[in-house]
């Protein structure tokens, strides 16, 4: 992604931190609700493969999530960008599917999902715009503890 693709806020004004807290706080909130829903169900005969792989991604979702809370409120790049690199690999599976919906021409169900489809993209713009501005952070500091003298020895020394 390059700058281009970087916002200075999320939504309504609120900042990128509070935005990507907001963003885990719902999805952890939905990934709740949808593992209850898969462990109250009973296993369907045949199912047992999908029942299994219902419950591993909502554990891993809602694992990435709190992820997420913690490298927001810590301002932790690394652990943000776990979540930045977990959350792409699920929004590329999404454009897939958006994709062999316009193939196989469901174009009514694809109708229904398109305002949602739109939302992990943007989602994934705020994190990643996010993640830049923490490691723009991390570097800024880095390079305020040098001292001049330091620097200009370094420079020094990678001419010799």
């Amino acid at each position: 992604m390059g700058e281009c693709l970087r916002v200075q806020s999320c939504c309504c004004g609120c900042s990128l931190a509070k935005g990507c807290i907001i963003w885990a706080v719902f999805c952890i909130i939905f990934g709740l609700l949808s593992f209850i829903r898969t462990v109250a169900q009973p296993i369907p005969p045949g199912g047992e493969v999908q029942y299994w792989l219902s419950f591993a991604f909502g554990l891993v979702n809602i694992a990435m999530n709190v992820l997420l809370i913690l490298g927001a409120a810590n301002r932790k790049s690394w652990i943000v960008l776990i979540y930045l690199v977990y959350f792409t690999l699920q929004t590329a599976v999404l454009l897939f599917m958006v994709v062999l919906l316009m193939v196989t021409g469901l174009w009514m169900t694809l109708l229904f999902i398109a305002p949602f489809a739109f939302l992990p993209f943007y989602i994934n713009i705020v994190v990643y715009s996010f993640y830049k501005e923490l490691t723009e952070d991390e570097r800024d500091e880095k390079m305020s503890r040098v001292k001049p003298f330091e620097m200009a020895e370094r420079h020094n020394d990678a001419y010799m």
